[in-house]
């Protein structure tokens, strides 16, 4: 068997053959019943001018290679933050920045400084470009602890930290004062994710700090707030030397036409994604109200899902219960989270369906379709 597997993988290098790859949320096959609460999905659409300006993007442009440095979108997204296109940059999904993050900026066998929990993509992105990774655990109310990171940090004269802010899976924001004296007291660069923040409230982001910090990166996305998981478009904040150098390692055409022209109608008509983000925070409020009625306990939580526990019955348990209903959350069975379920906010009928379907699992009744049945 060993053998077999050997000559399977025989072109695989040693980095690859030693990693552990990320591990996405399930993707279950829809049906009219399906209920998706496990990926941090919006549940509500895009932006209808941004619809509209893709559809009318497919014609007979797409012969021709979309534009290589997203001029259009660049300047859109500058124009929104006020900042010069020279310090955005975007790729594939903010997922690509990362990777081409850590081919730009670290070098094989530098030191990444991380918080547990956080991200799992982040290690698995260490490991593939040859990076170390040291872990510093959040605090026991899981509060990411700037100080512990920054003295892990100096021990293994790290190269760069990554701080998602929101943290993910646990939802938690860390106020950016703490972010910015970490970054200016941290010799390496400083990555702050911030996937989540249009959930976090007004003043929450890192990026009026952005001037004063030439080794800060903010990351965004259009997946989450945006709406636009689909296309799959992400872009950073940083000094114009970092983005050059960016640009310098992407690849050709990254991004292609029609999503590069759906996000720029996406950013133009910011308002859509602002009032669908609040309505996301108004049922998010709701739904830990209901939850604390219940005797869950759940974090705060300052992105698009809660992470909770209920002491009476495992998360293993309750995601098979929710799942026999096709109702889908995310577990993950790691230290310190397996006790957890990180739940996506959906709508407000999506929500009443789960209280009800979390009823069912706690008062040990028939889930909601085999009931009737012989």
């Amino acid at each position: 068997m060993k053998e077999e597997i050997a000559r399977e993988t025989r072109f695989w290098n040693v980095r690859l053959r030693s990693m552990h790859a990320y591990q996405p949320g399930e993707q279950p096959k829809f049906s009219p019943q399906t209920l998706k609460l496990n990926t941090n999905e919006n549940p509500y659409p895009p932006s209808p001018k941004a619809i509209r300006a893709m559809r009318q993007a497919i014609g007979a442009d797409l012969r021709l290679y979309p534009p290589a440095d997203w001029q259009s979108l660049r300047q859109a997204i500058g124009e929104e933050y006020d900042v010069s296109p020279a310090q955005v940059f975007c790729g594939n999904g903010s997922d690509e920045v990362l990777s081409l993050i850590f081919r730009s900026f670290m070098n094989e066998g530098d030191l990444l400084v991380l918080a547990y929990p956080t991200y799992s993509l982040y290690p698995v992105l260490a490991e593939a470009n040859g990076c170390r990774t040291a872990w510093v655990d959040t605090r026991e109310d899981f509060s990411i602890d700037p100080d512990a990171m920054l003295a892990e940090a100096r021990t293994g004269e790290a190269r760069m930290a990554i701080i998602a802010n929101p943290n993910a899976p646990t939802g938690m924001l860390l106020d950016k004062k703490q972010i910015r004296e970490f970054a200016e007291r941290f010799n390496g660069l400083v990555v702050v994710d911030e996937a989540y923040i249009d959930f976090a409230g007004e003043g929450a982001s890192c990026f009026s700090e952005l001037g004063a910090l030439d080794n800060l990166i903010i990351l965004r996305t259009f997946s989450k707030s945006f709406s636009l998981c689909g296309i799959r478009v992400g872009y950073a904040f940083a000094a114009p030397i970092l983005v050059e150098g960016l640009m310098a390692m992407k690849d050709s055409y990254n991004i292609d036409r029609a999503a590069q022209i759906g996000a720029e109608a996406a950013i133009r008509d910011i308002a859509w994604m602002r009032k669908n983000a609040a309505r996301i925070c108004k049922t998010r409020a709701k739904f830990t109200q209901a939850l604390c009625a219940r005797g869950f306990e759940t974090l705060p939580s300052a992105g698009n899902f809660v992470f909770t526990r209920h002491p009476k019955i495992s998360a293993a348990e309750l995601q098979s219960r929710l799942q026999q209903e096709e109702i889908y959350v995310r577990h993950f069975e790691a230290r310190r989270v397996s006790e957890y379920l990180r739940i996506s906010i959906g709508t407000d009928k999506d929500m009443t369906r789960l209280t009800g379907a979390l009823d069912r699992a706690l008062n040990g009744s028939a889930p909601e379709h085999s009931r009737g049945r012989a």
